[in-house]
């Protein structure tokens, strides 16, 4: 008898383990998630180490808005999560680039410390599903 009451206390235990998990996983993937910047690009906004709350909700509800700080997955490295400032969207004139305007379903980001950061400067506009977050809290 006790084998089995030690059983049942077990599976529960691993049943709400199991549903912990989903929930923060859910969680972590559409709501918030912490995030480090790290390197030199958006220096002094965001020192290298800072740690973030990022948001998914701004990125879902398309609410994103131009000078808001994201995090994307890099272009030239899809493993690479970056840290940039959104500078200008879809249908925007920029100044200093060879485009004219932002294509469609596109954004340009740029980093804070123009001398040591690589952004759209170098692999142009970023397409808007690399955007995964928005940063909100240091």
């Amino acid at each position: 008898m006790a084998t089995v009451s030690k059983l049942r206390q077990s599976w529960i235990y691993f049943k709400r383990a199991g549903i912990f998990c989903c929930v923060a996983h859910c969680i972590t993937t559409h709501v918030v998630e912490p995030v480090q910047c790290r390197g030199p690009s958006m220096m002094p906004t965001i020192e290298d180490g800072d740690l973030f709350i990022a948001e998914h909700l701004s990125r879902s509800l398309n609410t994103i808005h131009r000078k808001d700080i994201v995090a994307c997955r890099s272009p030239i490295d899809p493993n690479m999560l970056v840290c940039k400032r959104l500078v200008a969207k879809e249908g925007d004139r920029l100044q200093s680039s060879q485009l004219s305007r932002v294509p469609r379903g596109h954004v340009w980001l740029l980093g804070d410390n123009s001398d040591r950061s690589t952004d759209s400067r170098s692999f142009g506009p970023v397409p808007h599903g690399l955007v995964s977050c928005r940063l909100v809290y240091r």
